[in-house]
């Protein structure tokens, strides 16, 4: 009877760390949350594009253009920041960023930052809260409405070939909107600035 018993107990406890196995197997540990960095586009477009070669200064208290970059998220995310640099500060008007749903041409969202705000040849960077969401693929246009800008342009003035990637932001083409006729005009072989954004992927 003793031995019975005991052969009993010994089958119930190995059934018991059978199942207490399988349920260890079934637990999922707790996955590491991923973390995206901040990225900005500005410097490897500009160095990949050759439009860092030449460079000269413009102010014009005259100047009527929107300048325009032309772009998409290859991922979900979301524009954190919006950035400048000019060569001179202007009395006349303030810096203006804004953002632009390149198909519907409706604003997203401007932000404009008056001559007292920023230094002429250093980068103004202003947070944009709440943070503007992009829809992945989706075409936006950032533009700058400044007197004072830096000409950008490749040694041999060739056309820039567009798009160009960098990281998860892609980059369509450079244009100009007359503010006076709304007539907007491609400008591959130039880029006007500076301007930029900062993008923070989110899934």
């Amino acid at each position: 009877m003793k031995t019975q018993l005991k052969k009993i107990a010994i089958l119930f406890i190995s059934l018991l760390a059978i199942s207490c196995s399988k349920d260890d197997d079934n637990l999922t540990p707790n996955p590491t949350p991923v973390v995206y960095q901040e990225e900005n586009f500005l410097n490897t477009f500009l160095s990949t594009s050759g439009l860092d070669q030449v460079v000269q200064t413009i102010s014009d208290e005259n100047y009527s253009l929107i300048e325009y970059l032309e772009f998409s998220a290859t991922q979900k995310g979301k524009i954190t920041s919006l950035s400048f640099k000019v060569p001179a500060t202007t009395t006349l008007n303030s810096v203006i960023l804004r953002i632009v749903d390149a198909e519907t041409g409706s604003l997203v969202k401007e932000i404009s930052t008056s001559s007292s705000d920023y230094t002429a040849g250093t980068i103004k960077t202003v947070t944009v809260s709440p943070a503007i969401e992009l829809t992945k693929d989706k075409k936006y246009r950032i533009g700058m409405v400044s007197k004072s800008t830096y000409e950008r342009k490749r040694s041999n003035s060739a056309d820039v070939a567009y798009p160009i990637q960098v990281g998860n932001i892609k980059l369509w083409g450079f244009s100009e909107t007359d503010i006076n006729t709304s007539v907007n005009t491609n400008n591959p072989g130039y880029y006007y600035g500076d301007f930029s954004f900062t993008f923070l992927r989110t899934e």
